[in-house]
């Protein structure tokens, strides 16, 4: 009897020893989650499809930066991704998609590099932004003849692949409702000439300094200059009229039927919403100069904007315009256009039914313009 009471004793203190082992190690596992650095957040994986091929991928905080070849454009073409905040924190959410164009003589990298701040201006915002690489002088065509690089089909790489790829690999909203292009320079006139061609695709456009008008004389002879190589930085001469067909008078038919200005297209902004800034420029400087010359341009677009009843903002001569910020100096220049895509955020949004926070506010100790509200007093509705 006493030996059995030795043994039933010694059980239970095998069995209490186990159990305070156990409590313990599952004390020090508790202790060790709660201590463990939070998980990274999970980069989407582009895949390939819509006639595009990932080639390389890789992310710094919000910006996910990519190398893609396409079967619409030769090359190797960059595109840069700005994520919302909380993207990865809230998978159930869709956001909408701003495409943002680069001017000639560059590539995406313009939006966030070398002065570019679109990773800062657009970061307090619950959207997708997507830089598409618009080539050094692609103009936002398909182009008439290509010469040697053939193809260049950038239209159809922008509209038919770009867009429907960004919505199959996030959670965009893949609808117009959902979707916006904004442009600078060459791209302002690429942002204007999509959302006339592709009305299904976007329901705001925004045109930064925009050289909206490819009728105009100054902006052929420019177009004609890159296509030839005289521009430095324009990329591989190829002869006059490759991009458009011939620019001069009196044979640049294409270049009046397609102009961001036309009526015709102008009508098919009925259902867009439409922001125009520009700078007067001077003739002091060859961004000045630039800027004076698509100025006309752009005061061309808002007229006949006003004729056809679109809904737009028109934003001209920021000289004394101090609550525009970023160092703007009414030039054709990065401070500008950071202070431009700064004032256009919160329309895109509301043109995307949200609501949003105030634009943002480094560069400057005033405010951007609420409302319909510039600051120089030169509006047009």
């Amino acid at each position: 009897m006493y030996a059995k009471t030795i043994r039933a004793s010694a059980v239970r203190g095998r069995q209490l020893r186990a159990g305070v082992v156990a409590l313990g190690a599952t004390l020090a596992l508790a202790s060790w989650l709660a201590a463990a650095p939070a998980a990274q957040a999970q980069e989407p994986q582009f895949q390939n499809g819509d006639g595009i091929s990932v080639v390389s991928q890789s992310q710094t905080g919000r910006e996910i930066d990519l190398t893609v070849n396409t079967s619409d454009v030769q090359g190797q073409h960059k595109i840069i991704v700005l994520l919302p905040e909380g993207y990865d924190a809230n998978p159930t959410e869709h956001y909408p998609v701003l495409y943002l164009l680069n001017g000639a003589l560059a590539d995406p990298t313009q939006w966030v590099s070398g002065g570019g701040a679109a990773g800062q201006i657009t970061d307090p915002y619950s959207a997708i932004i997507v830089m598409e690489d618009g080539g050094v002088k692609g103009w936002y065509y398909n182009w008439k003849s290509c010469a040697s690089i053939c193809p260049e089909n950038w239209e159809s790489f922008h509209n038919l692949q770009v867009v429907p790829w960004i919505d199959s690999n996030l959670r965009s909203i893949a609808n117009r409702s959902g979707r916006g292009i904004g442009g600078l320079s060459m791209g302002g006139w690429g942002a204007i000439h999509y959302a006339e061609d592709y009305s299904q695709l976007y329901s705001y456009a925004a045109s930064f300094s925009g050289a909206v008008d490819t009728g105009n004389f100054t902006t052929d002879v420019a177009i004609g200059a890159e296509e030839v190589g005289v521009v430095p930085g324009s990329g591989t001469p190829v002869p006059v009229g490759s991009i458009f067909g011939w620019e001069f008078w009196p044979v640049n038919q294409n270049l009046i039927n397609i102009s961001g200005v036309n009526p015709t297209n102008i009508a098919n902004l009925k259902n867009t919403t439409v922001d125009l800034y520009v700078g007067t420029g001077d003739s002091t400087s060859g961004d000045g100069i630039i800027e004076s010359a698509v100025y006309p341009q752009n005061q061309l677009m808002a007229y006949n904007m006003s004729k056809a009843g679109i809904h737009y903002w028109y934003s001209q001569d920021h000289t004394s315009s101090p609550a525009l910020g970023w160092g703007c100096d009414n030039d054709h220049d990065i401070m500008c256009w950071n202070a431009y895509l700064n004032d256009a955020m919160p329309k895109f949004t509301a043109a995307m039914g949200q609501t949003s926070p105030p634009p943002t506010d480094t560069s400057s100790p005033l405010p951007a313009p609420p409302g319909n509200v510039v600051a120089d007093g030169d509006f047009m509705d």
